[in-house]
């Protein structure tokens, strides 16, 4: 089961590609798609999506481009995820990787498989208190253009959302 291979090493937002799948391993009619976990088909539209083997699903013409969050890896929070036109279609997601570090700051990644369509709402909350907080920079990376399709998501699929400060945090 794939997904108990991922969760064994805390893997939750699965995404892989599927482009030419003339075995039919996926559909009959052998069309492309994309392979994912629950936290990323909760993104999708679940018409497209059909189940496959444990808990993964395929989902049929998905166009997914994967984006990475650079924050701050000394400030604990945890990513969500939101369609800003269907705000039932949400996902969290956890840091998963802490890449070295310099006198200034510790790096960490959160990473997401968006599609297309529509836009989507990024905020980041405390783990405790579940409010909404802001790591002292979050910097979006945009990894490769998948290649069975043309219409991914881009810069203008994402709003990251930054709480208003608190006059505390204007004194500071």
């Amino acid at each position: 089961d794939g997904c108990l291979a991922a969760e064994e090493i805390d893997i939750t937002d699965v995404a892989i590609e599927v482009v030419n799948d003339l075995h039919g391993a996926f559909t009959a009619d052998a069309v492309n798609g994309f392979v994912v976990s629950p936290s990323i088909a909760a993104l999708l539209d679940p018409a497209t999506c059909i189940d496959i083997q444990g808990c993964l699903k395929f989902c049929q013409g998905a166009c997914l481009r994967t984006i990475l969050f650079h924050t701050d890896a000394t400030f604990e929070s945890y990513m969500v995820v939101k369609s800003a036109t269907n705000p039932e279609r949400t996902s969290t997601f956890q840091s998963a990787e802490f890449m070295g570090s310099t006198f200034a700051y510790t790096s960490s990644y959160f990473g997401v498989s968006l599609p297309a369509a529509g836009s989507f709402e990024i905020s980041f909350h405390d783990p405790i208190t579940n409010d909404l907080v802001f790591p002292s920079f979050v910097a979006p990376i945009f990894l490769n253009a998948p290649v069975s399709c043309d219409s991914y998501a881009t810069e203008s699929s994402i709003n990251i959302i930054e709480p208003s400060p608190s006059r505390a945090a204007c004194d500071d």
